[in-house]
Order: structure tokens, then C-alpha cells, then sequence
């Protein structure tokens, strides 16, 4: 999830909150006045009829855009990573053949790979996770051989983007020795 996107669910979430509590009250504020004798005594609306149409669509107008804005997301992720004639590469192989190359490096804990259709073709993104102290110029050797190994096993070049990380998956790690 992108930061816009993030930024616009929350807003969207605070917005649909407020609107939900404002009911609520509104909803709740004849008992209250009864059960209360603080509160004033619950008003009496008189909506006219402009009034009742300029608001419903205005409400009909957000449930729309929100309903395109929900139903535009999530577009373009793919299990497919190439496809040549009938035959269909999934990216779990180009995982595994990128994890296989790196297997040896002691620094790699984990691999990832991901497929999106990006303009009718496709782009790999491959995470790789390593630990802090990684070689990054023996790391980053390792990965071009890795892909020129890829690109031979799918007997194409495919546009692809990859990822180095480190995080708290990598300071928990440690060395697993089998004796």
C-alpha cells in the first residue's frame, strides 16, 4: 500500500467515523433528552424537499466515487511471470531459481518474488533480505550472476526490478549450524 493510498483510507475511515457518530447522535437524541434533564429537548427538522434532494445526491455522488476508487485498486499483480507460446512460467520459479543461486551466500535470509503487468507487459520485482552487515558489492555480483541464471532458464530477458532489505526479520536472525 502506497502512502497516498494509506493517507486516503484513513482520511476515508475518519470521514465514514464521524459521519456514523454524528447519526448516532442524532439518532440517539430524543431518549437521551427524555432519559437526561440537562439535555434540551430534541428539534423538531423541517427539511424541504430541495434541501432532501441536494443531500441525497451529494451522498450518492461519494458512494460512487468511493465505489470506483475500491473497485480501481489492486490491478496488475500477476502469478504469471512469462508466457511464451502456451507455455506459462510462474514466479514461484523464478523465486526458487533466484534462491538456489543465492542459497550459499550466508548473508541472504530470505527471497521473494512478485509479478505485475505493467502497459500489456509483465516486470519481476525480487526481494531480497539480508543481514545488516551484508557484503553490499559481493551481494549485489551474486544477484547479477543470479539473474543472468534466470534469464537463461527462461530463455528470455524480463524486465526486472530488484529489492535489498534489511529489518527486524534480520536482527533476530542468526547462523544455523547443522554438526
Amino acid at each position: 500500500m502506497t502512502r497516498s493510498n494509506r493517507t486516503l483510507n484513513r482520511m476515508l475511515l475518519a470521514l465514514v467515523g464521524v459521519f456514523f457518530l454524528g447519526l448516532a447522535a442524532v439518532l440517539a437524541w430524543p431518549w437521551a433528552a427524555e432519559s437526561l434533564p440537562v439535555l434540551p429537548p430534541a428539534p423538531r427538522l423541517a427539511l424541504d424537499s430541495v434541501a432532501l434532494w441536494v443531500t441525497s445526491g451529494v451522498a450518492l455522488a461519494i458512494v460512487v466515487l468511493a465505489l470506483t476508487w475500491i473497485l480501481s485498486r489492486g490491478r496488475g499483480g500477476t502469478r504469471t511471470a512469462l508466457t511464451v507460446g502456451d507455455v506459462s512460467v510462474a514466479t514461484a520459479a523464478v523465486e526458487h531459481t533466484v534462491r538456489d543461486e543465492l542459497a550459499d551466500v550466508p548473508s541472504v535470509l530470505a527471497v521473494a518474488a512478485g509479478a505485475h503487468r505493467l502497459r500489456g507487459r509483465t516486470a519481476l520485482e525480487v526481494t531480497i533480505s539480508t543481514r545488516r552487515s551484508a557484503d553490499l558489492p559481493a551481494l549485489l555480483e551474486r544477484v547479477r550472476s543470479a539473474v543472468r541464471a534466470l534469464d537463461t532458464a527462461l530463455g528470455a530477458e524480463v524486465p526486472l526490478v530488484v529489492r535489498i532489505t534489511t529489518g527486524w526479520r534480520s536482527g533476530l536472525a542468526h547462523v544455523q549450524r547443522a554438526e
